[in-house]
């Protein structure tokens, strides 16, 4: 029996999701830059409703919620899948989001995976502990 949090279980499933979702979008012209534009959408109202949104509102619930199921995605995963269905719209391999792209490439630094990673967990526990500041005080 494959274990459901074994690593090879859980390439097999990302390939499958990503294979899946290829497969019935990629017929679409410039699909790629149209999910990597509601991809960063996504990413950039989840900071501005975490910092600017009162901790009362259903937006901030919303968000809150959404912050916490995107850190367990990106970690189940070992990164994040909508990323990887972008490389693979783009056929780049040395594609890792919109984000990370620019701002490796602003100050001239070479991109690799755990630069990624060291940036995406830092800016995650940073917008936890802004929620949680927010939450509690």
């Amino acid at each position: 029996m494959t274990s459901l949090f074994s690593y090879k279980y859980r390439r097999k499933l990302d390939r499958k999701l990503t294979d899946y979702v290829y497969d019935k979008i990629n017929h679409i012209p410039y699909i790629a830059y149209i999910v990597i534009f509601f991809h960063a959408m996504f990413f950039i109202s989840l900071l501005t409703v975490l910092c600017i949104c009162n901790k009362n509102t259903l937006y901030f619930k919303l968000y809150f919620g959404l912050l916490i199921f995107m850190i367990l995605i990106n970690k189940y995963f070992d990164a994040c899948p909508i990323t990887r269905l972008e490389r693979k719209l783009l056929k780049n391999n040395n594609w890792y989001g919109f984000p990370y792209n620019f701002f490796f490439d602003l100050f001239n630094i070479k991109i690799s995976k755990f630069r990624v990673a060291v940036v995406f967990w830092s800016i995650s526990l940073l917008l936890l502990f802004i929620c949680f500041y927010k939450i509690y005080i």
